[in-house]
């Protein structure tokens, strides 16, 4: 008999067998839940293990801010700072082996509300952030509710207070304000200032801050509720709310943005109302003003102004901090400054007074004053040498605010070119060829609205040149004076650099020196010119030596007794000597007279004796005032 196996039956048995406690060990992997993944710090967080793993399998648990691991199941922890933290729970043989999530912890913020009460017994209130998901408030009369973010919220006591609002935020908007992600949120709680009629506010004064911005001030009653109104020029009359008056935030003023005050003014008033009722009491109303400025090519600035001149008793004009125009003229509405300097930058406000006394004032606008004109030239440049440099001055122009001068050079075959730039009106040009160079100069100059003046008149110094041949000096005309040259004088100078003697030369070019006056050999010189303008410095050219040549002259004969005294002894007459030698020789050439000494004369003899008659020769040694050498040999002859 024949038996048949079912192999695959076999098969799938030990597969069966083989496999199966190994997909009993998958059966648990690591999961957990938690009571809320945000909360307000501190927030305690509790993990409820979801694992299923079996009692004897480790199961850890770490919290992500550097506490202890946690070896419990069902563990509790403690946040105190905020931050973003992940909790990750390990299962030993798990599948999955690990497991986290992500916890947020929020620092609190304490919510933002007002209260907007009504006659009687109701109250709105007007939640301001966006924070939190949601808010608790509780009414203070044993109710409360949870409302949404940014909502307006009405509540009826029914009876009279006083009551206490106390909002709460819910950072976890699911849960309530008792549990643990909500308990630690801000609360922020008001009492409720119940009203039994409604008192009217008082706007004050009004300043405009910028070009998009008014800072407004206004009188109010704490427990009223009020509203911000406003109109524009553009739409005169009609006014607008533009926000409901917190008045523990804004008790006495606020600055209202997102204007255009270059182009408009503004009105405003405040108006008490009853949100329950619509009734409304609207207050004073008053406006700003917008001023614009510009500056004038005639050197002018010009101020115009608009608003509302209803309740308008006086204004004034304010500049750089002064008062320039107090008027009580309600129709002018522009002014021109003329007192201004160009290039100068000047701020201005405008402020109205009121007849309760209130101000309103501008923005302070500011404006550079210009003026497109030619200012007059420069026409007097002294220009005087000293060394090798030539120093320019010039007087400063009258009523002419001046940014700069421009010095521009030019001399004999060369272009015109700028030398230099100078803010004040002095300059020195060098070093330059002094002794050599006759430059010309003009000085013009930018206004402080940057205005080129006139072409200046044209400055020459004076270049002063020697001629040691006849011993004479020369020099050119001084040019650079409106009114020219009244007269040169001519400065002589040691060569210590005393002043030894001046010459006037009137308007004369040249001059030779009458050296017999002199009683130096070298003499250094120099040219003043003098202004026929007395207000103008005088200016001086550069300094020249002569040397002069030294002289001697002697006598071809002598006669001891001729009548005449200067006839009788053979002496000779120089100039510019320092020392001699003085020999004479008879025709045997024998020294019959020697001396040293230029003033003492031979008279003829020889140790007292008459010599005979004849022709005796002469030599004549000696050194100049510079140290030079020189001798002179003659011949002379003894009459008797």
């Amino acid at each position: 008999m024949k038996h048949l196996i079912n192999i695959s039956a076999i098969f799938l048995t030990l597969v069966w067998t083989i496999f199966f406690p190994v997909s009993a060990l998958a059966q648990f992997g690591a999961d957990f839940t938690v009571n809320s993944e945000i909360g307000c710090a501190p927030f305690i967080v509790q993990v409820f293990d979801q694992s299923g793993a079996p009692s004897d399998v480790a199961v850890n648990l770490e919290y992500g801010d550097g506490s202890p691991l946690d070896t419990t199941r069902n563990g509790t922890h403690e946040y105190t700072q905020p931050g973003t933290y992940t909790i990750i729970q390990t299962v030993a043989n798990g599948n999955p082996v690990s497991f986290e999530r992500e916890i947020t912890v929020i620092d609190p913020q304490t919510p933002d509300y007002f209260i907007i009460p009504c006659k009687g017994t109701a109250v709105y209130v007007q939640l301001q952030d966006d924070f939190y998901p949601a808010y608790y408030i509780d009414w203070g009369d044993g109710s409360n509710e949870i409302v949404s973010q940014k909502s307006l919220n009405y509540h009826d006591y029914g009876t009279p207070g006083p009551y206490n609002i106390t909002v709460q935020g819910l950072i976890n908007g699911a849960q309530t304000e008792i549990d643990s992600s909500n308990v630690n949120c801000s609360v922020n709680t008001k009492s409720v200032p119940l009203i039994n009629a409604l008192v009217p506010g008082e706007i004050g004064d009004i300043e405009v801050m910028d070009q998009n911005s008014i800072q407004l001030n206004y009188r109010l009653h704490p427990s009223t509720p009020y509203l911000l109104e406003m109109s524009s020029s553009n739409n005169p009359g009609i006014y607008n709310v533009i926000d409901t008056i917190d008045f523990e935030e804004s008790p006495t003023s606020q600055i209202i943005s997102g204007l255009d005050t270059e182009t408009q003014f503004y009105c405003f008033r405040v108006t008490a109302f009853d949100a329950c009722d619509n009734e409304t009491i609207p207050s004073n109303e008053f406006c700003s003003i917008n001023l614009g400025t510009s500056a004038e090519v005639d050197g002018s600035n010009v101020l115009t102004w608009q608003t509302n001149t209803s309740d308008f008793t006086s204004f004034r004009i304010n500049r750089n901090g002064s008062d320039i125009l107090n008027s009580m003229d309600a129709s002018l509405v522009q002014y021109t400054d003329t007192a201004i300097n160009c290039g100068v930058e000047y701020c201005y406000f405008v402020e109205l007074t009121s007849s309760s006394g209130l101000t309103s004032r501008s923005a302070t606008q500011c404006v550079t004053a210009i003026f497109e004109d030619t200012p007059p030239g420069i026409q007097n440049i002294s220009a005087s040498v000293n060394g090798m440099n030539i120093e320019l001055q010039w007087p400063e122009p009258q009523n002419v605010s001046v940014d700069r001068y421009q010095i521009s050079r030019t001399s004999q075959n060369q272009p015109v070119a700028t030398t230099g730039v100078s803010e004040v009106n002095i300059y020195n040009d060098g070093p330059v060829r002094t002794n050599e160079v006759a430059y010309s100069y003009r000085v013009n100059y930018l206004d402080e609205c940057q205005n080129r003046s006139e072409g200046s008149i044209r400055a020459q110094q004076i270049l002063l040149r020697v001629s040691q041949q006849d011993q004479s000096l020369n020099w050119n005309h001084y040019a650079g004076w409106q009114n020219g040259v009244a007269e040169y004088e001519i400065d002589q100078f040691d060569l210590e650099g005393n002043l030894i003697g001046t010459q006037n030369a009137g308007l004369d070019t040249l001059y030779l020196e009458d050296f017999e006056t002199l009683q130096d050999q070298r003499v250094r010189y120099r040219i003043r010119a003098l202004p026929s303008d007395g207000a103008l410095p005088e200016v001086v050219s550069n300094f020249v030596e002569l040397i002069f040549q030294p002289k001697l002259t002697c006598p071809n004969a002598i006669n001891p007794n001729s009548a005449i005294p200067e006839n009788q002894q053979f002496r000779c007459f120089s100039r510019f000597i320092a020392t001699v030698d003085i020999r004479i020789y008879n025709r045997w050439g024998q020294i019959v007279y020697q001396s040293n000494d230029p003033q003492e004369g031979w008279d003829g003899t020889l140790s007292g004796k008459p010599l005979p008659g004849g022709t005796y020769v002469y030599y004549y040694g000696f050194t100049d005032q510079l140290n030079r050498t020189f001798a002179v040999n003659g011949e002379i002859v003894l009459i008797r």
